[in-house]
């Protein structure tokens, strides 16, 4: 078993590396706003994973976790002020996720969200194993997290005008979210939703069209500023959960 998933973990991190250096010098050089690279870099995250445990056919919930976690831990561990002012293209990494508002707790609030969110994640795949409801619908509050959420803030920086003020994680700071973002949110959540209908009987289907969207986009809304991965993973399978055992 270790074996096994040192490969995948050594290859995650450092497709990590590549991609968050070369959006930190885009930032660097074109001035390409950090809202944008760290929404990149963040989006791979929960993307790259899953294409990995196809490559290396994993399918246990404790390996993937484990693969998961331990190539985001040597990636942000490697961010760390002691390697990346030593290291180039780790310096541009961390450059790439860096965003000003959230100095100078950037990492910790990257890496606990992150990582929390790959917890709850693999809490939910072993519970959906023993009720027997599909994996792959895990993949609408997935990709309503990873597309949704990671529209709505380049959207909300390019065209939001109507904002709102949420609170940062364990901090009384204010950050402002937009309600176009929410919008943004609100779409995507709402076309994953028909695209995975038919996977629910008609009671399940109603209620992920009318509700599942609304309380997806709330979640977000009210959600700690960097921390609302956790949040829409657990409200979002939580919600897919009873209305597929409906």
């Amino acid at each position: 078993m270790f074996i096994g998933i040192i490969i995948p973990i050594t290859i995650l991190a450092c497709s990590y590396w590549l991609l968050c250096s070369l959006l930190g010098a885009m930032a660097n050089q074109y001035n390409v706003k950090i809202n944008y690279t760290r929404k990149i870099g963040h989006f791979s995250m929960f993307i790259f994973p899953g294409i990995i445990y196809i490559l290396f056919d994993v399918t246990s919930s404790i390996d993937k976790l484990i693969i998961a976690a331990a190539s985001s831990i040597i990636f942000f561990i490697s961010l760390s002020e002691n390697f990346r002012k030593k290291v180039n293209y780790l310096m541009l990494s961390f450059i790439a996720i860096d965003r000003p508002e959230d100095r100078p707790h950037t990492l910790i609030w990257i890496f606990s969200q992150t990582f929390v969110g790959f917890f709850v994640l693999t809490a939910f795949a072993l519970l959906w194993n023993y009720l027997h409801i599909p994996y792959e619908l895990m993949y609408i509050t997935i990709l309503t997290t990873t597309i949704g959420d990671g529209l709505a803030e380049p959207i909300g920086v390019r065209f939001g005008t109507h904002k709102y003020s949420v609170k940062g994680f364990l901090i009384d700071k204010l950050f402002y979210r937009s309600y176009e973002g929410s919008i943004t949110l609100y779409v995507i959540a709402f076309s994953l939703t028909l695209i995975f209908s038919d996977n629910f009987n008609q009671l399940g289907k109603i209620l992920m069209i009318l509700l599942y969207p609304i309380i997806m986009t709330l979640t977000e809304a009210r959600s700690p500023h960097t921390w609302d991965t956790p949040f829409l993973f657990f409200i979002g399978n939580l919600f897919v959960t009873v209305a597929y055992l409906l």
